[in-house]
């Protein structure tokens, strides 16, 4: 009896059996863990702090540009909604129904008479920024060949935290500003004036560490940026304007700009960079006019007004010559101008799809998702692979003879990008059906990177310093073909509306005989044999500098293991 009770006091596995299976040691185990993360952040951390000087640049610009996009698209569609507001109230005093945040719920304010209002606000208003663009982005673009990109990006982004901040201001105290003191947010504008110069800027940065081979696909991943920003923003805005009304997303607006700016602080100064050597070569200052040996160390106002007035004659009628005696510059930047007409599609789009199809305008903003995917998947995907494609010794690069050539490989994918934007416009203007108006959007989306691929090719035609000079043309450019090209498409639009049937689609003929025009330029522009010579001779330079660091590199390496033998 007392032997059964101590087997039952004893424990159903025995000793023996209990010592034969050693627990797991659990804190061994987390310990390699926590051993292997923070291994690998230091890793991180160490790489991201010897990042070259071109890394860095291209990793600043990326993220600075993606947060001010992001901020953009945010405040945007809150500026319309507020002056909306405003407007529906002066019109209908107190009795309107406001929503949180100073929405407008009151269904008056779709009104026709409130809608031209803000029609007519809105258009002055885009018309008044669209003029500090104009007068002061080629004084930019001087400066920033001459001081640096850095210091222009970083005013063009003050002047655009101040143009917000103006609007919320003017917004805030309503009841003692007039409506169109928001237009007064264009003297703020002209700092930077950041809408040509910002993007200016950024490509030029990205053009000055990328190497003519690489540029093209650098500025595809660029175009994905903005693609994702415009993704995420879309949604984002729209959630923003629900939760908090019209002022969330435009503090959110506001302090992402800042934010962006902040970013942009750790941008390293590019303007001599050498892709050759990977670094910034420094270079003596080259002087803008005669020397002044007498004057005083720190000059007045005046004498520095008329420097600086000199440095912009001098420097433009310098690069103005250089590009009107370049017949081939010229001759390219004709297509240039129609490119705009590719992006200004998407403003047309919508009101073409509710009036053809009796859609809403949320169905009809389905249509950006469509083609906002099919360009990120161009940029990110297609575009890189086709480059690649074509740039090594592939049977198609033979065929195209594009094989070692970046410079005829940027050729080739503008003429297939500009011909699949004159499909795509044809289609688009003949959609009887929504399939086929989403099979006709995809076609011409993948003619997305005819703009990218130009400006890169562009690019190459000019010195170092002046590439923010030609990009800045560029962007005057291309608001210049806006402002042409906008009055006549939604003129075009009325007229086809009015005619109905297939007319309907008038302003997307337009658009492809406009770039059907520019892709007959593509096609039969031909390089200089000059330039192609010259492309030739940087790519073995390139090759030269390239073996020279690996070799440097093997003989610091056996160096090494020898001491470490001895």
């Amino acid at each position: 009896m007392a032997n059964h009770d101590a087997d039952e006091r004893a424990p159903l596995l025995g000793t023996a059996r209990r010592t034969s299976l050693p627990e797991p040691n659990l804190q061994s185990l987390h310990a390699s863990s926590s051993q292997s993360i923070s291994s690998r952040i230091r890793h991180l951390a160490h790489r991201a702090a010897h990042l070259t000087t071109a890394e860095r640049a291209v990793l600043v610009t990326f993220a600075s540009i993606f947060v001010v996009e992001i901020a953009l698209g945010t405040s945007t569609p809150a500026v319309s909604s507020m002056i909306e507001s405003i407007v529906c109230r002066q019109r209908y005093g107190d009795t309107v129904l406001v929503g949180h945040g100073g929405s407008a719920i009151d269904p008056r304010c779709k009104a026709p008479d409130v809608q031209g209002r803000l029609s007519r606000v809105l258009g002055w208003q885009a018309s008044f920024e669209c003029l500090p663009q104009i007068l002061f982005s080629l004084p930019y673009g001087i400066l920033a060949d001459n001081l640096g990109r850095r210091p222009i990006m970083l005013i063009a982004w003050t002047g655009l935290g101040l143009q917000l901040a103006w609007y919320l201001i003017v917004f805030y105290f309503r009841e003692t500003f007039p409506l169109w003191a928001l237009w007064f947010a264009a003297l703020w504008g002209s700092i930077g004036s950041f809408q040509s110069v910002g993007p200016a800027m950024v490509f030029t940065v990205l053009a000055d560490v990328t190497p003519q081979a690489a540029r093209a696909t650098c500025y595809f991943r660029l175009t994905a940026v903005f693609l994702v920003a415009e993704l995420i923003s879309n949604p984002l805005a729209g959630a923003l304007l629900l939760w908090g009304g019209n002022w969330l997303p435009l503090v959110f607006g506001f302090v992402a700009i800042i934010v962006s700016g902040l970013i942009l602080i750790a941008l390293p100064e590019t303007l001599h960079f050498d892709t050759a050597l990977g670094k910034v070569v420094p270079r003596e200052a080259a002087a803008v006019g005669p020397a002044d040996n007498t004057a005083p160390a720190k000059r007045g106002i005046a004498s520095a007004w008329h420097s600086f007035v000199h440095l912009l004659r001098t420097d433009a009628r310098a690069t103005s010559l250089f590009i009107l005696r370049n017949r081939p510059l010229m001759f390219l930047m004709i297509p240039f101008i129609f490119s705009i007409v590719g992006r200004f599609v998407q403003s047309l789009l919508l009101q073409y799809a509710t009036k053809r199809y009796s859609w809403s305008w949320s169905q009809a903003a389905f249509l950006l998702t469509i083609r906002s995917t099919t360009n990120l998947c161009l940029c990110l995907v297609l575009l890189p692979l086709a480059s690649a494609a074509l740039a090594r010794n592939t049977s198609l690069a033979r065929a195209a003879g594009t094989a070692g050539s970046a410079l005829r490989k940027d050729l080739w994918l503008a003429r297939v990008s500009g011909s699949l934007l004159v499909i795509g416009a044809i289609l688009i203007a003949f959609a009887v059906t929504p399939a086929l108006l989403s099979v006709a959007l995809v076609v011409f989306s993948l003619g997305g990177g005819y703009s990218s691929v130009m400006r890169s090719i562009l690019n190459a035609f000019v010195e170092p310093h002046h590439l923010a000079m030609l990009n800045t043309l560029l962007g005057l450019l291309e608001f210049s073909g806006l402002m042409v090209a906008a009055p006549s498409l939604f003129a075009a639009l009325q007229r086809g509306v009015d005619l109905g049937g297939v007319w309907t689609g008038l302003p997307f003929l337009i658009c492809a005989g406009m770039c059907l025009m520019s892709t007959l330029v593509v096609v039969v522009f031909r390089f200089p044999a000059s330039m192609l010579e010259k492309e030739k001779e940087e790519v073995e330079r390139a090759e030269r500098a390239a073996a020279a660091v690996s070799e440097g590199e093997a003989g610091a390496a056996g160096a090494d293991a020898e001491e470490t033998d001895v």
